[in-house]
């Protein structure tokens, strides 16, 4: 979902139709591709490591840009 204050709301066509209609009660909302290559939403990649010394990360799949290795 993306809301950059441009009057309307952009909402990945994957959502369930309430979901949208619940978002239309706000802005007008319209639905949009999910796409490898997501120039209308982020493609969130994190890595973190706890004080523990234990490592997660998170990739959003689809994007070309995502890659995963390990340290072991």
């Amino acid at each position: 979902i993306d809301y950059s204050g441009e009057n309307r709301i952009l909402a990945n066509e994957s959502l369930k139709q309430d979901i949208i209609n619940k978002l239309n009660n706000y802005k007008k909302t319209v639905k949009v591709p999910d796409s490898v290559f997501s120039h209308l939403f982020a493609a969130p990649n994190a890595v973190i490591s706890d004080f523990k010394g234990n490592k997660y990360g998170n990739a959003y799949i689809p994007s070309p840009w995502s890659s995963t290795l390990s340290s072991e």
